[in-house]
């Protein structure tokens, strides 16, 4: 019976326990708007594994998971407890687990995650949904993950668990978009972070970077030929804005950022306007001579 209620659970559906679709040629995925077809297609494209759902459980996470998977879910829950940890003894300096678990959906490949996870992924790797509300009461955190992700643990993992910790500790005010994934971002690899900063380096000195009057202000993701630098322009200034104090501070900063806008946030938390914040940011941009 869990089995089948963890199916009907991440489709949003109900199947009896043991129910058997034949795997046969099906439908186009434009054609799927009901849920008998999603089902039949998730059957036929994981090798009739739909129905054998597992779930793998620790202090704040529990990762549900196809039975081919269980050595990766083992692995995926102990990294993202220890994510988890480092990330909020950073921000609050306290690690107590987290009531309600987080749900961590690792679907097979990309392609099914992007077709049927809740929600949907800029890449086809990963998506979060950090919070359910209802009226000031935490009912959920989700994340969707892709066991095919070459970087599932190593950079995909902290950054999605960032997006949930850091929705919440803004809650209830909205995250800027640049500093959501700015700060997704510095959780991930150092090999990851260098690439990061040489392309925001490059995408100035090459005339590509965005006016930071743009690039806070944003409210949603550019076009993919700007996505690159909107991500590398995110990191590094969030990693320059930590720099200039406490992670208390870029806190409160991103709050008044949320209500008021970026330039009143920037006066009062670090003394300064953005045209003074765009000539310093661009300084620690360029290399020494």
């Amino acid at each position: 019976m869990r089995r089948a209620l963890l199916a009907a659970f991440l489709l949003g559906a109900c199947a009896s326990e043991g129910e058997q679709r034949p795997v046969r040629p099906g439908p186009p995925a434009e054609a799927c708007q009901d849920v008998t077809c999603r089902l039949e297609r998730l059957s036929r494209e994981t090798e009739g594994l739909a129905g054998r759902w597992q779930l793998e459980e620790s202090a704040s996470f529990r990762v549900l998971h196809f039975e081919r998977e269980r050595a990766l879910a083992l692995r995926l829950a102990r990294a993202a407890e220890r994510s988890r940890a480092a990330q909020l003894r950073r921000w609050t300096g306290g690690a107590a687990p987290w009531q309600p678990r987080c749900d961590l959906y690792l679907y097979p490949t990309g392609k099914l995650l992007a077709e049927l996870g809740d929600g949907h992924s800029k890449a086809g790797s990963a998506s979060a949904a950090p919070a359910r509300l209802a009226r000031g009461r935490l009912l959920s955190r989700r994340l969707n993950l892709a066991a095919d992700d070459p970087e599932l643990l190593e950079n995909t993992l902290p950054h999605e668990v960032s997006h949930v910790i850091v929705s919440e500790l803004l809650a209830p005010e909205r995250v800027p978009l640049w500093a959501h994934e700015g700060l997704a971002m510095l959780e991930e690899s150092s090999a990851a972070r260098g690439r990061y900063a040489a392309h925001a380096a490059a995408a100035l000195a090459g005339g590509s970077a965005f006016p930071l009057t743009a690039l806070m202000a944003a409210m949603r993701y550019p076009d993919p030929p700007h996505l690159h630098t909107f991500y590398a322009q995110s990191f590094a200034l969030a990693q320059h804005l930590l720099a200039r104090g406490s992670a208390a501070t870029f806190v409160a900063f991103l709050r008044e950022h949320a209500r008021l806008g970026a330039e009143p946030a920037l006066r009062r938390h670090y003394g300064l306007g953005l045209g003074e914040l765009q000539r310093a940011f661009g300084e620690s941009l360029r290399p020494a001579e």
